[in-house]
């Protein structure tokens, strides 16, 4: 059987992603005191994107377009919540000039550290993986 040849523009390499992609379940779960509730992390989505991402040369860039960090109370203590709009480029195997752009997509970083946009970066990444691979 012939292999196919590469893809040759970004959304054909995304294609060959979603193909290649396995199913990702929620296959984790929040603590009770939380709900307990089933959920999919970013490290399954990365440990089976990553991989197929370089195997057809795509490419998520973050460009935060708004930001803004609101101070709130958490049992009496102060947090903040960190609300990031994001957009992705998303390159393809053709280089700087073959991209889409996905998003804005608000990512939401809650802490009481200096971890709320780290936090919004990693919820925004998440989300633009699920919509773009149809996980």
């Amino acid at each position: 059987m012939a292999e196919e040849p590469p893809p040759t523009n970004v959304i054909q390499a995304i294609a060959r992603v979603m193909a290649e992609l396995p199913a990702i379940g929620k296959n984790s779960k929040a603590d009770p005191k939380m709900g307990g509730y089933a959920f999919r992390g970013i490290e399954a989505i990365t440990a089976e994107a990553q991989k197929l991402q370089a195997k057809y040369c795509v490419v998520f860039v973050p460009r935060v377009t708004e930001c803004e960090i609101k101070d709130i109370l958490v049992n009496d203590k102060p947090w903040t919540d960190t609300i990031l709009h994001v957009e992705y480029d998303i390159y393809g195997p053709q280089g700087i000039s073959d991209k889409i752009v996905c998003g804005p997509l608000i990512g939401i970083g809650r802490d009481n550290s200096d971890k709320g946009a780290n936090k919004a970066l990693t919820q925004a990444y998440k989300y633009a993986l699920i919509e773009t691979y149809c996980i």
